[in-house]
């Protein structure tokens, strides 16, 4: 029982954390294209990738060991390719979501490698800065010439760059 458990425990967490960046996606209304479902089978993807890597949970040959590797290319390609024709359509996908999709892939990856605390934190950090775009843009619209001078002056100086 110990090996389904701990199969089903990382691909069931891997679906939640695809989910979670989709269910944003989806809400926000950002995406027609990609959602839920979509980021929920990235995240699989890259969990299964993971695990059919090692020799821990299955027997396979040591070839797979690039799998995952294999695997994050073709989800970047994908999600390029996916950004590509829809915005040869003039549909909606932003360059957010097109690297969000990778990222999600990775997080699946992963929870397939048994990092499960900080794939769950870095999937709460991509959705509050993916929700937080909103808020981010109002706050540079507001921002005043001045204010954007003394933010660079300051982090020239705490860099040590400028006097």
């Amino acid at each position: 029982m110990g090996v389904e458990y701990e199969f089903l425990q990382r691909v069931i967490l891997a679906i939640g954390i695809g989910g979670l960046i989709g269910l944003e996606r989806e809400y926000t209304g950002k995406q027609r294209t990609t959602g839920i479902r979509s980021f929920a089978l990235i995240a699989f993807l890259g969990c299964i990738s993971a695990l059919l890597s090692q020799s821990i949970i299955f027997k396979l040959p040591s070839e797979l060991v690039y799998l995952p590797y294999i695997g994050f290319v073709m989800v970047v390609g994908y999600s390029f390719m996916v950004f590509y024709f829809l915005a040869e359509k003039k549909d909606r996908i932003g360059i957010t979501t097109t690297l969000a999709l990778p990222l999600t892939y990775l997080f699946g990856m992963m929870v397939g490698f048994g990092y499960f605390i900080e794939s769950i934190i870095a999937a709460l950090l991509v959705t509050l800065l993916l929700y937080s775009r909103r808020y981010s843009h109002v706050f540079v619209e507001k921002l005043s010439e001045e204010e954007m001078a003394k933010a660079m002056q300051l982090a020239l100086e705490d860099a040590g760059i400028a006097p």
